[in-house]
């Protein structure tokens, strides 16, 4: 099916967009599908109105909606400051995006879009939930200015191993939940990480690098923690701390393979040690055959011996 509106527009106005509402509406009631029936007109239409697309976008958009076609296409716009939520949700034919100015990306915008590879979003500051949720085709995410990421934003994103993180400053309960292809992550920004497995089932990730953080972990009721399952990690660098993070109960339910090196700065090593919760993190604690704190010269020693261990970033 290709639909073409009953009058010439030059641009999408309401009465084009109450069009391409009726004609979808009209081909679910006799082709229904599951994947669609959370989305009402009017969310369609505020998506439309929004991204101010083109004529042969939209019309994308709505074919894609409407008859679920296979034909594959990407999407620049220069002028959108905002994705309204499930703008191209379950759209399975978009390859890649490119929204240079906007600034944010509505819940669900781009949920299940799983031909979607690339998304270039420089100046988005903030992904509401679910914003990419379970794309396992996408593997990088231009995104220099994000500083909020959402519940559920990335899920299950098996193949982003790119991901612009340093002005993050909050992740919501499994924001980059089972990103299996990130290896490493930069949060020199990140304030809180206490959502429940907000990191969790990183299962390839082996370094985090922390500068700012003030709480981590979450509380006994929510045994999962906000790194669950990272059963890779070796090292989270905190050398650049200047205060040791109030730590709750859980930050990781499970402990990794392999032994995880915590490094902070040799002016705290030794109250970081002894700290609520952080205790339990060091040789001697209940979860100390898995974890150690220690200072950059201790894990410059043990890297002689394994060199498994990733190597630390240079301070500037």
């Amino acid at each position: 099916m290709s639909y073409t509106p009953s009058n010439s527009y030059s641009k999408i106005d309401d009465a084009y967009v109450t069009d391409i509402v009726q004609a979808i509406g009209e081909k679910r009631s006799s082709t229904y599908n599951g994947n669609y029936d959370t989305i009402n007109g009017s969310e369609i239409a505020d998506a439309i109105r929004e991204l101010n697309l083109t004529d042969e976008l939209a019309m994308r958009i709505f074919d894609n909606a409407a008859d679920n076609s296979n034909a594959k296409y990407t999407v620049t716009n220069t002028t959108a400051r905002a994705l309204t939520d499930h703008a191209f949700y379950y759209d399975t034919r978009i390859t890649s995006v490119n929204f240079p100015n906007a600034t944010k990306i509505g819940n669900r915008a781009f949920e299940q879009a799983t031909s979607l590879t690339t998304a270039n979003i420089p100046c988005v500051t903030q992904i509401d939930e679910a914003g990419f949720y379970g794309i396992d085709s996408l593997t990088t995410v231009v995104s220099n200015s994000l500083t909020t990421v959402g519940y559920q934003a990335f899920y299950h994103c098996d193949a982003l191993s790119s991901i612009i993180t340093t002005n993050v400053t909050s992740i919501g309960g499994e924001g980059f939940g089972y990103c299996v292809s990130l290896t490493e992550m930069n949060l020199p920004n990140l304030t809180s990480l206490t959502g429940t497995r907000s990191i969790g089932y990183c299962e390839n990730l082996k370094k985090i690098v922390f500068k700012s953080l003030t709480s981590i972990g979450t509380n006994n009721s929510d045994y999962y923690g906000p790194l669950y399952h990272c059963s890779k990690l070796r090292v989270m660098d905190f050398r650049q701390q200047s205060v040791i993070p109030t730590a709750n109960t859980i930050i990781s339910y499970t402990n990794p393979n392999n032994m995880c090196y915590i490094v902070v700065p040799d002016s705290l090593v030794d109250d970081w040690r002894v700290a609520a919760n952080w205790s339990k993190y060091h040789t001697d604690g209940s979860y100390g055959s898995k974890y150690t704190i220690c200072t950059e010269s201790d894990y410059n020693t043990a890297r002689e011996s394994d060199s498994t261990l990733p190597e630390l970033d240079t301070i500037s």
